[in-house]
């Protein structure tokens, strides 16, 4: 319904992104998923997540730093190795801000959660997915350049994996986001703003007033 909104009053969307079910979203904008599609996928994608005893997990992020020594095994780095993303219980990531913040590191928590699954599970959870989002689709979703999606390795499919869902991938998206945009964030947090100050990415704005937006 806000993407209907956002066309109706002029504000075209140059580029588009999204993590996890924010995929649906960008489908149904690129023109691959119509709005029944669109509702169908979100709701069975989170039974297939909700049965498989996904655990919910905290996020922050830290800017890595060659003369700070990094000794906490709970971050995920990326392959430019400029950030790290830590998850965990609540208790467990403010405790580990903390400690990096005693030790000079730069971190920032974020205002979202994400579902993590054993590492043992996933190829099921995948094969759980895959077969959900085959009985919905009628064809392959193949997205338009305007679509920037986290590009991350062995993944087969948009929608089909659960390495879609790790927070990492979030930075991998917000990384391609090109200099001196707009940026409108869909949605009730406000971490993307965050992120994008802690990863220096050249925006002209972050706004959630779409009165004042002609491009996105």
């Amino acid at each position: 319904a806000l993407v209907e909104l956002l066309h109706s009053i002029g504000v075209q969307f140059n580029y588009y992104g999204g993590h996890s079910v924010g995929q649906f979203t960008c489908a149904y904008i690129d023109g691959n998923l119509n709005l029944e599609q669109t509702l169908k996928l979100a709701f069975w994608h989170g039974l297939v997540y909700s049965e498989s005893k996904t655990v919910i997990d905290a996020n922050a992020v830290v800017k890595l730093n060659s003369k700070l020594q990094l000794v906490w095994k709970n971050v995920s780095v990326d392959a430019s190795s400029t950030f790290g993303m830590i998850t965990g219980s609540q208790q467990v990531v403010a405790e580990q801000l903390r400690q990096m913040a005693n030790a000079g590191f730069i971190t920032e928590e974020l205002p979202f959660c994400t579902l993590q699954c054993d590492s043992s599970k996933e190829a099921t959870l995948a094969s759980s997915l895959r077969q959900t989002i085959n009985s919905v689709l009628s064809r392959i979703i193949l997205p338009t350049q305007k679509w920037l999606t986290a590009k991350l390795p062995n993944v087969s499919s948009i929608f089909h994996s659960p390495k879609l869902h790790q927070p990492v991938s979030v930075i991998s998206l917000l990384e391609q986001i090109p200099k001196h945009s707009n940026i409108l964030q869909l949605g009730g947090s406000d971490f993307s703003s965050k992120l994008i100050k802690i990863l220096n990415i050249k925006c002209n704005s972050v706004s959630k007033r779409i009165e004042s937006l002609n491009h996105v």
